[in-house]
């Protein structure tokens, strides 16, 4: 009888059904390791050589020259002063003013203006233009240049100024405590006031009231449509030497009030009160209105 259970059991177990459930668990490392290394070298001549060869058909070529000199000239008392004064011992008897007031404005055009109660001074107001207006076609290539020029030599040289003014003025300015030296009377005087306003255009002006100075003014232009090249140079030289000046107890004033204002162009000025200056203002230009490529 036990034989027989023990039998049937096992026939139950090799015939059954068999089951089994897994479950896998795992970490993965991971490393990389990434190196990049460029080098970039780049050079780059680039030579444009352009050789143009052609017979011009226009320019517009302007050259303007100042030479200007003040050699061995002498200056001393005024006529009246008295016999032998100098400026160590008296009053030269010196007045001189010049005064532009209200004056120059609103003008359109070319103005030039000089004003002087100085002594062996050099002024000058120096204008040059040219213009060229070619037109290119399919023929004609554009072949107008455009050159302007501008130089000023000016030279002061072996002259002798001896000034004396009050001193009796000067003492009294000091002793009474006065700070307004604008009450002081002045032996020389250079003033403008209300003036050079509002012009158009090309507006040159000097003014001097002192000894031995140059002014100069120098404009040079020149202008080219359609051209094909602008070309422009200028120059100034200036030698003041060998001068022997004797300046005691002078006042002198230069004096610029509500002027050259509102101005539209070119507008340039000098003004002087003193001994042996040189002054210049030299514009040069040269434009072209084409636009040239290559």
């Amino acid at each position: 009888m036990r034989k027989l259970l023990l039998g049937v059991a096992m026939a139950s177990l090799l015939s059954g059904v068999a089951y089994a459930d897994n479950e896998v668990f795992f970490t993965v490392n991971k490393t990389r390791t990434v190196e990049i290394t460029k080098n970039v070298a780049k050079a780059k001549d680039v030579l444009i050589t352009v050789d143009f060869d052609a017979d011009a058909t226009g320019a517009a070529l302007t050259d303007a020259n100042v030479n200007a000199r003040i050699e061995n000239n002498s200056s001393g008392a005024a006529s009246g002063a008295g016999e032998n004064v100098t400026a160590d011992t008296g009053d030269f008897g010196i007045d001189r003013l010049s005064d532009i007031t209200d004056s120059l404005s609103d003008n359109t055009g070319i103005g030039q203006f000089n004003q002087d109660s100085g002594n062996f001074s050099n002024q000058g107001n120096v204008g040059a233009f040219a213009a060229t207006f070619g037109e290119a076609s399919e023929t004609t290539p554009l072949t107008e240049v455009t050159n302007a020029q501008a130089y000023v030599d000016q030279r002061t040289l072996d002259n002798t100024s001896e000034l004396g003014g009050d001193l009796t003025q000067l003492v009294d300015f000091v002793t009474t405590g006065e700070t307004d030296p604008m009450t002081l009377d002045r032996d020389i005087e250079a003033r403008m006031s209300g003036s050079l306003i509002g012009n158009e255009g090309v507006f040159q002006v000097n003014q001097n009231a002192g000894t031995g100075n140059n002014q100069h003014n120098v404009l040079s232009a020149a202008l080219g449509a359609n051209s094909i090249e602008a070309l422009a140079d200028s120059g100034l030289s200036q030698i003041t030497s060998g001068n022997e000046i004797t300046d005691v107890n002078t006042v002198k004033l230069s004096l610029i009030t509500g002027s050259a204002l509102g101005n539209s162009g070119v507008v340039t000025f000098n003004q002087a009160t003193g001994t042996f200056n040189s002054q210049a203002t030299i514009i040069n230009i040269s434009a072209i209105t084409s636009a040239v490529g290559l």
